[in-house]
């Protein structure tokens, strides 16, 4: 069977995995759960849930992308899936080590799916809240927080960009990398992108002209 085929297949069977999956867990069978997911991912991209969190977000784009015969964006939205699936279960499991990877890889898969085409965000924009949620509870790294903040700019949600931006500044000095995106200048440069925007346009994004002009002062000084 041509390899296209057999991942158009793959994909098409998303819909039958999960609910397998799901049974499983709630007999208790997390470990034959994880095999099942692993098994997956290494038949779509050669790896297991460890090794694929170990790829950046471009690694793994780079390979999906290299098989141009089935889009990117249905294999990257698959993985992520399925990536969400596993770090679940972790987290059931109280396995914070292995689930916060997994939730932080597939939420850059899934921003990465939403910004390359913007009209059909709202097939993504549940998935991105529902795992941004979780990932409220923990300190990320530079490149996430400065993803998240991409997605919620470009989707009109200022308010949360803003969240996110104190969360990134308020977080340990560890998770704010000295040779990475820094959160106090892309913080200036989104403010000073707002002020260039109309005071409903502000007001759509949930937040009004006054507090940008406040919240720029206040990181330039």
């Amino acid at each position: 069977m041509p390899k296209q085929d057999y991942i158009m297949r793959m994909l098409e069977q998303l819909q039958g995995v999960l609910p397998y999956i799901l049974d499983m867990v709630k007999s208790g069978n997390y470990q034959e759960a994880h095999a099942m997911i692993d098994q997956v991912f290494r038949e779509l991209i050669g790896l297991g849930g460890d090794g694929l969190i170990r790829l950046t977000d471009e690694d793994i784009l780079r390979e999906l992308k290299a098989d141009a015969t089935v889009a990117w964006e249905d294999k990257a939205f698959f993985l992520a899936t399925l990536l969400k699936e596993d770090a679940d279960i972790y987290e059931e499991q109280e396995q914070e080590e292995k689930s916060v990877p997994r939730y932080n890889t597939a939420v850059l898969l899934l921003i990465h799916i939403a910004l390359h085409d913007l009209d059909k965000t709202e097939d993504y924009i549940n998935s991105v809240t529902e795992i941004t949620t979780i990932l409220e509870e923990y300190e990320l790294d530079a490149k996430t927080y400065a993803m998240l903040m991409r997605y919620y700019e470009a989707i009109g949600d200022y308010a949360k960009v803003e969240d996110i931006l104190y969360e990134w500044l308020d977080a340990e000095p560890e998770f704010v990398a000295p040779d990475g995106p820094n959160p106090a200048e892309l913080g200036v440069a989104f403010y000073e992108r707002l002020l260039q925007k109309s005071d409903v346009e502000l007001a759509q994004g949930n937040l009004p002209r006054e507090e940008v002009e406040s919240a720029l002062q206040e990181l330039m000084e």
